[in-house]
Protein backbone atom coordinates (compact mmCIF):
# COMPACT_ATOMS: atom_id res chain seq x y z
CA UNK A 1 0.00 0.00 0.00
CA UNK A 2 3.00 2.51 0.93
CA UNK A 3 4.84 1.46 -2.28
CA UNK A 4 1.70 2.43 -4.39
CA UNK A 5 1.56 5.85 -2.58
CA UNK A 6 4.74 6.65 -3.34
CA UNK A 7 4.39 6.05 -6.74
CA UNK A 8 1.11 8.17 -6.91
CA UNK A 9 3.06 11.01 -4.95
CA UNK A 10 6.15 10.17 -7.21
CA UNK A 11 3.61 10.67 -10.51
CA UNK A 12 2.19 13.22 -9.49
CA UNK A 13 5.14 15.14 -8.83
CA UNK A 14 6.89 14.52 -12.34
CA UNK A 15 3.56 16.33 -13.91
CA UNK A 16 3.54 19.28 -11.80
CA UNK A 17 6.90 19.31 -13.35
CA UNK A 18 6.17 19.03 -16.86
CA UNK A 19 3.07 21.24 -16.18
CA UNK A 20 5.92 24.00 -14.98
CA UNK A 21 8.38 23.50 -17.47
CA UNK A 22 6.97 25.79 -20.23
CA UNK A 23 7.25 28.63 -17.33
CA UNK A 24 10.47 28.09 -16.42
CA UNK A 25 12.08 29.64 -19.37
CA UNK A 26 9.42 33.38 -18.80
CA UNK A 27 10.68 33.54 -15.20
CA UNK A 28 14.58 33.82 -16.36
CA UNK A 29 13.78 35.99 -18.85
CA UNK A 30 11.33 37.97 -17.19
CA UNK A 31 14.54 37.85 -14.28
CA UNK A 32 16.77 38.66 -17.01
CA UNK A 33 14.39 41.42 -18.11
CA UNK A 34 13.86 42.89 -14.82
CA UNK A 35 17.92 43.26 -14.51
CA UNK A 36 17.83 45.06 -17.95
CA UNK A 37 15.64 46.88 -16.89
CA UNK A 38 17.70 48.91 -13.64
CA UNK A 39 18.85 51.88 -14.93
CA UNK A 40 23.05 52.81 -15.03
CA UNK A 41 23.41 55.21 -12.51
CA UNK A 42 26.65 57.51 -11.43
CA UNK A 43 28.19 58.57 -8.63
CA UNK A 44 28.23 62.38 -9.11
CA UNK A 45 29.61 65.08 -6.72
CA UNK A 46 28.74 68.34 -7.07
CA UNK A 47 30.22 71.22 -5.53
CA UNK A 48 28.07 74.75 -5.34
CA UNK A 49 30.92 77.89 -5.56
CA UNK A 50 29.71 81.68 -4.79
CA UNK A 51 30.85 84.01 -6.85
CA UNK A 52 34.26 84.92 -4.79
CA UNK A 53 35.02 80.93 -5.76
CA UNK A 54 34.70 80.14 -1.92
CA UNK A 55 32.56 76.88 -1.69
CA UNK A 56 29.70 76.17 -0.31
CA UNK A 57 30.63 74.00 2.96
CA UNK A 58 27.27 72.50 3.98
CA UNK A 59 23.94 72.77 2.42
CA UNK A 60 21.20 70.78 0.78
CA UNK A 61 20.73 70.87 -2.50
CA UNK A 62 17.77 69.54 -5.21
CA UNK A 63 18.05 68.70 -8.64
CA UNK A 64 15.60 67.25 -11.21
CA UNK A 65 15.45 64.80 -13.97
CA UNK A 66 14.63 67.23 -17.25
CA UNK A 67 12.42 64.47 -18.65
CA UNK A 68 8.67 64.23 -18.49
CA UNK A 69 8.88 62.18 -14.70
CA UNK A 70 10.97 65.32 -13.59
CA UNK A 71 11.85 62.91 -11.04
CA UNK A 72 13.92 64.80 -8.29
CA UNK A 73 16.91 63.97 -6.00
CA UNK A 74 18.03 65.65 -2.45
CA UNK A 75 21.60 65.83 -1.03
CA UNK A 76 22.55 67.27 1.77
CA UNK A 77 26.24 68.46 1.14
CA UNK A 78 29.14 68.61 4.31
CA UNK A 79 32.99 69.29 3.44
CA UNK A 80 32.04 71.33 0.31
CA UNK A 81 30.87 68.22 -1.09
CA UNK A 82 27.11 67.11 -2.34
CA UNK A 83 26.60 63.80 -3.28
CA UNK A 84 24.28 61.84 -5.29
CA UNK A 85 23.61 58.47 -7.58
CA UNK A 86 21.98 59.76 -10.26
CA UNK A 87 20.42 57.83 -13.48
CA UNK A 88 21.62 58.95 -17.10
CA UNK A 89 20.17 62.32 -18.20
CA UNK A 90 19.68 66.15 -18.44
CA UNK A 91 19.26 67.47 -14.48
CA UNK A 92 18.30 70.89 -13.81
CA UNK A 93 18.88 73.32 -10.93
CA UNK A 94 16.80 75.45 -9.21
CA UNK A 95 17.98 76.63 -6.18
CA UNK A 96 20.23 75.70 -2.65
CA UNK A 97 20.26 76.38 0.98
CA UNK A 98 23.97 77.28 2.87
CA UNK A 99 23.73 75.94 6.44
CA UNK A 100 26.31 78.38 7.41
CA UNK A 101 24.32 81.23 6.67
CA UNK A 102 20.69 79.43 6.27
CA UNK A 103 20.53 81.26 3.15
CA UNK A 104 17.82 80.11 0.52
CA UNK A 105 19.24 80.80 -2.29
CA UNK A 106 17.61 80.65 -6.09
CA UNK A 107 19.69 80.11 -9.29
CA UNK A 108 19.07 78.10 -12.63
CA UNK A 109 21.58 76.08 -13.98
CA UNK A 110 21.92 72.09 -14.93
CA UNK A 111 24.29 69.51 -15.81
CA UNK A 112 24.53 65.99 -17.58
CA UNK A 113 25.08 62.39 -16.75
CA UNK A 114 26.03 59.82 -18.39
CA UNK A 115 28.27 56.44 -19.37
CA UNK A 116 27.64 55.33 -15.21
CA UNK A 117 31.18 57.03 -14.37
CA UNK A 118 32.11 59.36 -11.57
CA UNK A 119 31.45 62.45 -12.42
CA UNK A 120 32.66 65.79 -10.61
CA UNK A 121 30.98 69.34 -11.57
CA UNK A 122 30.88 72.96 -10.10
CA UNK A 123 28.29 75.22 -10.33
CA UNK A 124 29.20 78.67 -9.80
CA UNK A 125 26.67 80.99 -8.52
CA UNK A 126 26.05 84.01 -10.64
CA UNK A 127 26.79 87.92 -9.10
CA UNK A 128 25.18 88.97 -5.98
CA UNK A 129 22.77 91.69 -6.00
CA UNK A 130 21.86 93.56 -3.09
CA UNK A 131 19.09 95.91 -2.42
CA UNK A 132 16.69 97.03 -0.15
CA UNK A 133 13.24 97.94 0.26
CA UNK A 134 10.96 100.21 2.18
CA UNK A 135 7.31 101.69 2.90
CA UNK A 136 5.61 104.17 0.83
CA UNK A 137 7.04 106.94 4.20
CA UNK A 138 10.38 105.79 3.96
CA UNK A 139 10.88 103.22 6.45
CA UNK A 140 12.57 100.40 6.19
CA UNK A 141 10.39 97.34 5.71
CA UNK A 142 11.36 94.87 8.81
CA UNK A 143 10.44 91.32 7.29
CA UNK A 144 9.09 89.94 4.32
CA UNK A 145 9.09 87.28 1.16
CA UNK A 146 10.11 89.11 -2.09
CA UNK A 147 8.99 87.54 -5.32
CA UNK A 148 10.56 88.51 -8.29
CA UNK A 149 10.65 87.48 -12.07
CA UNK A 150 13.79 87.50 -14.68
CA UNK A 151 14.68 87.28 -18.28
CA UNK A 152 17.82 86.98 -20.00
CA UNK A 153 15.34 87.53 -23.27
CA UNK A 154 15.16 83.81 -23.89
CA UNK A 155 14.11 82.21 -20.75
CA UNK A 156 11.77 83.44 -17.38
CA UNK A 157 12.66 82.03 -14.12
CA UNK A 158 11.25 83.00 -10.57
CA UNK A 159 13.42 84.35 -8.01
CA UNK A 160 12.46 84.46 -4.12
CA UNK A 161 14.61 85.91 -1.70
CA UNK A 162 13.70 87.02 2.60
CA UNK A 163 13.52 89.95 3.28
CA UNK A 164 15.07 91.56 6.60
CA UNK A 165 15.46 95.05 8.13
CA UNK A 166 14.64 96.81 4.74
CA UNK A 167 17.69 94.37 3.16
CA UNK A 168 17.61 91.40 0.56
CA UNK A 169 20.09 89.76 -1.72
CA UNK A 170 19.97 87.90 -4.53
CA UNK A 171 22.22 86.09 -7.14
CA UNK A 172 21.23 86.93 -10.61
CA UNK A 173 23.17 86.44 -14.05
CA UNK A 174 22.38 89.58 -16.25
CA UNK A 175 18.87 90.06 -17.37
CA UNK A 176 15.75 92.33 -16.47
CA UNK A 177 14.02 91.89 -13.62
CA UNK A 178 10.74 92.27 -11.75
CA UNK A 179 9.54 92.68 -8.31
CA UNK A 180 6.22 91.09 -8.72
CA UNK A 181 4.73 90.85 -4.84
CA UNK A 182 5.78 90.83 -1.67
CA UNK A 183 3.97 88.28 1.33
CA UNK A 184 4.51 87.75 4.82
CA UNK A 185 4.18 91.42 5.72
CA UNK A 186 0.85 92.53 5.26
CA UNK A 187 -1.97 90.78 7.46
CA UNK A 188 -4.41 91.48 5.06
CA UNK A 189 -3.14 90.22 1.68
CA UNK A 190 0.19 89.87 -0.52
CA UNK A 191 1.23 93.63 -1.51
CA UNK A 192 1.98 93.31 -5.31
CA UNK A 193 4.97 95.75 -6.25
CA UNK A 194 5.34 96.24 -9.88
CA UNK A 195 9.24 97.50 -9.94
CA UNK A 196 11.45 96.54 -12.33
CA UNK A 197 15.49 97.05 -12.51
CA UNK A 198 18.00 95.62 -15.07
CA UNK A 199 21.41 93.58 -14.25
CA UNK A 200 24.35 94.12 -16.86
CA UNK A 201 28.15 93.21 -16.26
CA UNK A 202 26.66 91.79 -12.35
CA UNK A 203 25.70 95.53 -11.93
CA UNK A 204 22.37 97.39 -10.88
CA UNK A 205 21.73 99.52 -13.86
CA UNK A 206 19.81 101.94 -11.55
CA UNK A 207 21.76 102.12 -8.24
CA UNK A 208 21.21 102.14 -5.59
CA UNK A 209 18.64 99.36 -5.83
CA UNK A 210 15.44 100.39 -3.46
CA UNK A 211 12.12 98.80 -4.06
CA UNK A 212 9.16 101.11 -2.58
CA UNK A 213 5.93 99.64 -1.36
CA UNK A 214 2.92 101.27 -2.69
CA UNK A 215 0.72 103.69 -1.02
CA UNK A 216 -2.03 101.80 0.96
CA UNK A 217 -5.79 102.88 0.39
CA UNK A 218 -8.75 101.38 2.00
CA UNK A 219 -12.61 100.91 1.60
CA UNK A 220 -15.63 99.18 2.17
CA UNK A 221 -17.32 96.85 0.34
CA UNK A 222 -20.84 95.65 1.19
CA UNK A 223 -23.40 93.26 -0.88
CA UNK A 224 -27.07 93.74 0.12
CA UNK A 225 -26.38 96.25 2.84
CA UNK A 226 -24.14 93.60 4.58
CA UNK A 227 -20.55 93.16 4.72
CA UNK A 228 -18.60 90.76 2.74
CA UNK A 229 -16.46 88.85 5.00
CA UNK A 230 -14.00 87.73 3.46
CA UNK A 231 -13.48 88.75 -1.08
CA UNK A 232 -10.89 90.26 -3.06
CA UNK A 233 -11.42 93.20 -5.65
CA UNK A 234 -9.16 93.29 -8.96
CA UNK A 235 -7.92 97.01 -10.00
CA UNK A 236 -7.17 97.61 -13.11
CA UNK A 237 -4.41 100.24 -14.17
CA UNK A 238 -6.33 102.22 -17.09
CA UNK A 239 -2.74 104.42 -18.10
CA UNK A 240 -0.75 100.98 -17.72
CA UNK A 241 -2.56 97.96 -18.88
CA UNK A 242 0.57 95.60 -17.67
CA UNK A 243 -0.69 96.65 -14.30
CA UNK A 244 -3.15 95.35 -11.67
CA UNK A 245 -3.58 94.79 -8.15
CA UNK A 246 -5.63 92.90 -6.01
CA UNK A 247 -6.94 94.25 -3.12
CA UNK A 248 -8.35 91.95 0.12
CA UNK A 249 -11.27 92.57 1.76
CA UNK A 250 -12.26 91.31 5.26
CA UNK A 251 -15.50 91.55 6.97
CA UNK A 252 -16.38 94.56 4.79
CA UNK A 253 -13.28 96.40 5.16
CA UNK A 254 -11.00 97.26 1.74
CA UNK A 255 -6.90 97.26 2.00
CA UNK A 256 -4.88 97.43 -1.28
CA UNK A 257 -1.46 99.48 -2.17
CA UNK A 258 -1.56 101.43 -5.36
CA UNK A 259 0.68 103.60 -7.13
CA UNK A 260 -0.91 106.98 -8.07
CA UNK A 261 -3.09 106.47 -11.27
CA UNK A 262 -6.43 105.65 -12.84
CA UNK A 263 -7.66 102.44 -12.13
CA UNK A 264 -10.98 100.55 -13.28
CA UNK A 265 -12.49 98.37 -11.27
CA UNK A 266 -14.64 95.38 -13.13
CA UNK A 267 -15.35 92.51 -10.36
CA UNK A 268 -15.30 91.37 -6.90
CA UNK A 269 -14.61 87.72 -5.88
CA UNK A 270 -16.92 86.37 -2.47
CA UNK A 271 -14.23 83.75 -1.15
CA UNK A 272 -17.28 82.13 0.90
CA UNK A 273 -18.97 81.49 -2.25
CA UNK A 274 -16.73 81.66 -4.91
CA UNK A 275 -19.11 83.90 -6.43
CA UNK A 276 -18.35 86.66 -8.84
CA UNK A 277 -20.04 90.35 -8.92
CA UNK A 278 -19.83 92.56 -11.94
CA UNK A 279 -18.77 96.39 -11.14
CA UNK A 280 -18.38 99.16 -13.16
CA UNK A 281 -16.04 101.59 -10.90
CA UNK A 282 -13.37 104.38 -12.23
CA UNK A 283 -11.12 105.54 -8.86
CA UNK A 284 -7.96 107.84 -9.03
CA UNK A 285 -5.80 107.92 -6.23
CA UNK A 286 -2.78 110.31 -5.45
CA UNK A 287 -0.34 110.58 -2.77
CA UNK A 288 -2.54 108.45 -0.56
CA UNK A 289 -6.07 109.94 -1.35
CA UNK A 290 -8.63 108.63 -3.66
CA UNK A 291 -9.49 111.98 -6.21
CA UNK A 292 -12.19 113.17 -5.57
CA UNK A 293 -12.38 111.88 -1.82
CA UNK A 294 -12.35 108.64 -0.03
CA UNK A 295 -12.58 106.25 1.40
CA UNK A 296 -13.41 103.86 -1.67
CA UNK A 297 -16.81 102.34 -0.78
CA UNK A 298 -18.06 99.72 -3.34
CA UNK A 299 -21.55 98.34 -3.10
CA UNK A 300 -22.96 95.39 -4.89
CA UNK A 301 -26.15 95.02 -5.53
Amino acid sequence: MRKVMLKKASALLLMFCFMLSPFSSVFAATAEASADDTPTTSAVEIQVAYPDGTIMDQGVLYVALDDESYSTYTSFGENGVFLFDLPDGTYNVSGVTDFTSWESITFYDSFTVSGGNAQTYTLQLPPKIVGSIVTADGADLPYGRLYLTGSDGSTTNGYVTNVDDGAFSLYLPDGTYTADFLSEWNHMWAVTLHSSFTVTGGQVEQTPLVITVPLQYTGTVTKNGAPLSSAVVYFQSTDDSSISYEGRVMNGNLSVFLLNGNYHIDKVLDLNTSQEYNVNLNVTVEDGAVVPGGPLTITIP
